[in-house]
């Protein structure tokens, strides 16, 4: 601004000026300039006019107090990103450079849910052991059992799970209605499979002082059993009527055959008959 004054001015009287001082020019009616010297008056028809903070060859470059409050707003923030970036460098290093065995521990109860908010996991000291209250998994101990992790369906009901239980691992898969469908017994080495009901067994897996054991059920009630024979020279088949008397069984002896016996119901009552190696193709009654 004052360079173009000055350039458009008729300048009538120049005296050294030191850089800083003040400029005193006179103006006249016309708007012609002239430079006086400090101590001089201007004439009676020219006007008085003094700039200050003026340095020669440049133009007054003071910045506008809000570019410099957001200058100073970006320095600090340039500042502050830095020191972050110092921090998760650090961090970098250090995971990297950790042992692998170190255990990092988060405190208990806390829940991670998904993109639409739902509760995926809860981690927590106790639930209830059917009812997932809102959430996908969970894992806590409950009144039922020790603690273990559960599985839950759209409707909030437990569909599996693998608890502690009596000491042992205990696992169950469940229909969409909370029926048990299939259980694992750690404990007792049993696997049993349910009818739609979720209270009778129909099929199931042991471990016995014998030797494994298949079973067939009615209502609850063993019908069939496939396991090892008594003397231990092979396998057996057996069946039984469901008030849990022998009907039939067959396996194999310790001579290296095999024999078969039924329990037969005749008008004289009940006669055993069996199918020997010592009478091939004939009945030993």
């Amino acid at each position: 601004m004052i360079r173009q004054l000055l350039t458009s001015a008729v300048v009538l009287f120049a005296t050294p000026i030191l850089a800083g001082d003040p400029l005193s020019v006179c103006i006249g009616p016309d708007g012609a300039m002239r430079l006086i010297e400090t101590g001089f008056f201007c004439k009676k028809e020219e006007t008085l006019k003094k700039f200050t903070e003026w340095e020669p060859g440049f133009e007054d470059k003071r910045e506008d107090p809000e570019v410099t409050s957001l200058r100073s707003r970006l320095e600090t923030a340039e500042r502050r990103l830095g020191r972050l970036d110092s921090k998760l460098q650090a961090l970098e290093f250090k995971n990297s450079d950790s042992d692998a065995s170190e255990i990092h521990s988060l405190k208990a109860p806390f829940e991670v849910t998904g993109k639409a908010g739902k509760v995926i996991l809860r981690v927590t000291d106790e639930v209830d052991g059917n009812l997932g209250g809102g959430a996908q998994v969970t894992i806590a101990s409950s009144t039922e059992s020790g603690y273990g992790l559960r599985v839950y369906n759209s409707m909030g009901l437990v569909v599996g799970g693998i608890v502690e239980s009596n000491g042992g691992g205990f696992a169950a898969v469940r229909d969409a209605s909370n029926r048990r469908s299939v259980v694992i017994d750690g404990p007792s080495r049993r696997v049993s499979v349910f009818d739609d009901s979720g209270v009778n067994a129909v099929a199931g897996l042991a471990a016995e002082s014998r030797g494994g054991v298949v079973g067939v059920y009615d209502q609850g009630k063993p019908i069939a059993y496939l396991t090892r024979s008594q003397t231990a020279a092979g396998g057996n088949v057996t069946t039984l009527h469901t008030s849990g008397a022998s009907a039939f069984s067959a396996g194999a002896t310790a001579a290296g055959g095999g024999e078969a016996c039924v329990n037969r119901m005749t008008a004289s009552g009940e006669r055993g008959t069996c199918l020997g190696i010592a009478l091939p193709g004939g009945l030993n009654q």
